[in-house]
This record gives C-alpha cells, structure tokens and sequence, in this order.
C-alpha cells in the first residue's frame, strides 16, 4: 500500500524572502511618501495663502466694511483683517487659518489692500520653505497681481 503524501506550504526559505522583500520595499517607499507629502504639504500651504490674500483683495474692492483690508502671516498661521494695519484692525473680523508648522514663511509678512482698487502696499515675496528646503514663492506685484 502507497501512501500518498499531499504536503501543501512555504518552505522557510519563500517566507524570510519574501519578508525580506517587503522590508526593502518599506525602507525604500516610507522616506519617498515623507518626502511626497512634505512637498504636498507647501503647495497646499502656498495655494490657501494665494486664496488669503485674493479674499483680502476683494473685501477691499467691494469697500466691505468701508475699510482697506489685509493679510498677516504669523509662525503658523494667516490671518485676514479689517483695516489699515494688523495692530490697528477689528479683531471681531479676523479669518484666521492654520497651516503646518514645518513650514517657514520669509518676506513681506503683512500686505494690506487698499479700499477699492485693492491695491497691495507693500508689495513683496513671501517665500515659503519646508524642512526640505523645498520653497515656493509667492509674489504680490503692484497692481495686486499675485503669483506663485
């Protein structure tokens, strides 16, 4: 009488490759995705401030509040005002937004809006850096015009 051995399974050796694989695999991937969502992270940031200062702009033009208007960029946050100057302004008015705190801004950090033609004074570039050193400029020319 035959016996009929139907052994089904992974010797030791498929699983240690395989693991293996997958340990390379995440020491590759994990820095690729940090870098990659630190990168997403500054765009992000760049186009939320872009959309700051563009409301500022229009709460100015249509004389919201019959006051000039303006942006305030702190450590980790922007905040739109009512008024002439940050020091000066009705804080019953603030919009104020958060954005990431390994991202440093540089440059013209308060830009106020005239009242109805929202024109910019000062005009400037706020640049913004990660912890990469990966940097984004925003630019605030003098007609209003704001690039990045």
């Amino acid at each position: 009488m035959k016996i009929r051995s139907n052994e089904c399974g992974f010797t030791l050796t498929e699983i240690l490759v395989s693991v293996s694989l997958i340990a390379i695999a995440g020491v590759i991937l994990v820095p690729l995705y940090q870098s990659f969502e630190q990168k997403n992270q500054l765009d992000l940031v760049t186009l939320s401030l872009a959309q700051n200062f563009r409301r500022s702009q229009i709460l100015a033009q249509s004389v919201s509040g019959d006051s000039s208007w303006g942006v305030k960029i702190g450590t980790t946050t922007a905040t739109i005002f009512k008024g002439s100057s940050f020091i000066t302004r009705d804080p019953s008015f603030d919009e104020t937004y958060e954005f990431s705190p390994t991202i440093t801004a540089t440059g013209t950090s308060e830009i106020i809006f005239s009242k109805l033609y929202g024109l910019p004074q000062p005009t400037g570039t706020l640049t913004l850096t990660n912890s990469n050193l990966d940097s984004r400029n925003l630019l605030i020319g003098e007609k209003g015009t704001i690039t990045f």
